[in-house]
Parts: C-alpha cells; sequence; structure tokens
C-alpha cells in the first residue's frame, strides 16, 4: 500500500492525514477498499504516533478482528477438526451444505440425467432422500439406532438427524465419537450409491452399516461401549 500511494517505507501515519482527517488518496486506494467504511468511522485526534506492539490496548489480533466480517458459528465446523477420518468429514460437510453432485443436485447445474434414487429405484434422489428418507438409509440408521438404541428411523431429514448425534455427543462428552459415526455412516451411504450405481457388488444395509461402526470402533481406538450413551 505505501508503494501505491507512493510513500517513503516506515513512513508515519500522520503523513496519511490532512486537516483531521484522511487524506483522499488514501480512501481511493484499491488496497484500502475492504477497510474505507471502518476508516471513515474512526475520529482522528492529534496524538503523535506511538508504537504499542504487544500491548493489551491493541494488537494484530484485535485490528483484524476489527475489520474482517464475522459469519454465524455453524455447527459442522466440529467434522473438520475433529477425529473423523478426512473422506468421512468432507463427505458430511458436502452433506449438510447439499453439495455432493448426486443426480438431482446435477440436474439443478443443467445436467440433464435422470434424477433417480440409485438404492431404491423410485424416488429423486435429493439429500434427505438418499440419506435418510430413502428405504435402505432407513434401514441403515435403524440398524445404527438399535445399536445406540436410540429410534432414528423416525427422521425424514438429514439435519435432524446431525442434530441428534450432535446433542447426544456433547451431552455424553464422547470426545465426538458419535459425531464421527454419523460421518462415517453418510460416506458408506454414498459409497453404496455409487457402488450400484456404477455397477459393482452391492451390499445391505446392515452391513453397510455395521461396517460403519466397525471402523469407527478401530479409527478411535475405542469400544463399543465407550460409544453407546
Amino acid at each position: 500500500m505505501a508503494r501505491s500511494l507512493q510513500l517513503p517505507r516506515n513512513s508515519p501515519l500522520s503523513t496519511l492525514i490532512q486537516n483531521g482527517v484522511w487524506k483522499s488518496q488514501l480512501l481511493q486506494d484499491e488496497d484500502v477498499a475492504p477497510f474505507r467504511d471502518y476508516l471513515q468511522s474512526v475520529i482522528i485526534k492529534n496524538y503523535e504516533d506511538k508504537m504499542l506492539w504487544d500491548s493489551r490496548k491493541f494488537s494484530f489480533k484485535y485490528a483484524w478482528r476489527c475489520v474482517k466480517s464475522v459469519d454465524a458459528e455453524v455447527q459442522w465446523h466440529k467434522l473438520c477438526w475433529g477425529k473423523s477420518r478426512p473422506q468421512w468429514s468432507t463427505t458430511a460437510v458436502f452433506v449438510l451444505l447439499d453439495r455432493l453432485p448426486s443426480m438431482c443436485n446435477l440436474q439443478r447445474r443443467k445436467v440433464y440425467l435422470a434424477p433417480r434414487c440409485s438404492l431404491c429405484q423410485h424416488s429423486c434422489d435429493t439429500t434427505d432422500h438418499l440419506f435418510v428418507a430413502c428405504p435402505f438409509s432407513q434401514a441403515f440408521w435403524a440398524w445404527m439406532g438399535g445399536v445406540l438404541g436410540w429410534n432414528l428411523h423416525q427422521f425424514q431429514e438429514v439435519e435432524s438427524v446431525w442434530g441428534l448425534f450432535l446433542w447426544m455427543d456433547n451431552l455424553y462428552r464422547n470426545s465426538r465419537t458419535l459425531q464421527s459415526l454419523f460421518a462415517a455412516g453418510l460416506w458408506h451411504i454414498w459409497r453404496e450409491r455409487n457402488n450400484r450405481l456404477h455397477g459393482s457388488t452391492s451390499l445391505p444395509h446392515d452391513t453397510v452399516a455395521r461396517i460403519a461402526l466397525m471402523e469407527v470402533i478401530e479409527a478411535q481406538n475405542v469400544s463399543l461401549q465407550d460409544i453407546i450413551p
């Protein structure tokens, strides 16, 4: 920015102020554009420049928080930084954001394919249908719920299933093991869908659910009793 404003290196802040206001060339600079509104809101007082490194009054962290936009916190961020395998967490985040390339989503992107569910061969494979409402997925979660002692086949939306896993994981302080189980479940349902779509060997729902559960136990280095709330 100093170069674009033709200022000497290590110029003091006062070189950017004229008659108690910011110089117009500063506010018009492209590098300053993201901070223009904030700079214009700053009240300039006639004080000498001071360096306040590592001070409680000012820090780079505080300055960055002042100028950056703050988005609402999302719950799925815990999936990204948890103990889940990368393919599980990535798939789970894409499912929760409705970004997986299902036939239905591809059709919305002008890729015209028959949006039929590869698991049941009947309904449109929307995210909620594919991972929760499909008979295969309902049986999958019913089997998983039987192990955990939950009633999971009543849900029709992915967000509802995720909310239950998240709530139970936080309630029992399960070190995000249940969140990993949710993510692994989504990944295995997606893999089974792809296997059937591309003509590979298909597996029954209970086998897929059992594989997902055993992989989580292995990855988390826990026992089945550690998972069950």
